[in-house]
């Protein structure tokens, strides 16, 4: 239902809100089925789970805002870089997009790595698993 009422974010708080009601609640059913219901794993599944997605998200900026029409970067970070949805759909990246998305990358490490202790608080065949997820998701931030 959120996905439908919104394709823009005024803020950063606006954007986490909506990936607490999009993201955060897998991370709680698979920890559910695993038995986990303490607040100290439901947390870092939830930051987790937040880091994945806006990963996701910076990944995908050019395609979401040509295929679909959709801009999650927030507006208030495209102000503050002076980006507009025109720099955001050309082919090559300008000097200020790439500082925004560079911003955004690391505030989505942050959660990542608030995260990263729940592989050491869950059965191993899941631990390899989010690992190897999440590492992946860091070494796509390096390469782009």
């Amino acid at each position: 239902v959120m996905d439908q009422e919104h394709d823009r974010w005024p803020t950063y708080a606006a954007l986490l809100d909506y990936c607490e009601h999009s993201a955060t609640p897998v991370g709680r059913m698979v920890l559910g089925v695993m038995g986990y219901r303490d607040e100290w794993r439901g947390a870092m599944s939830d930051a987790t789970c937040i880091g994945l997605q806006l990963a996701n998200f910076w990944q995908d900026v050019r395609r979401d805002l040509s295929e679909r029409g959709r801009v999650y970067l927030p507006q208030e970070d495209m102000a503050r870089f002076g980006v507009g949805e025109r720099d955001l759909a050309r082919p090559e990246a300008t000097g200020a997009v790439r500082e925004l998305i560079a911003f955004e990358v690391a505030r989505a490490r942050e959660w990542l790595d608030r995260g990263a202790p729940l592989a050491r608080v869950v059965p191993r065949t899941v631990a390899v698993d989010l690992r190897r997820f999440t590492a992946g998701r860091r070494a796509n931030f390096h390469a782009h």
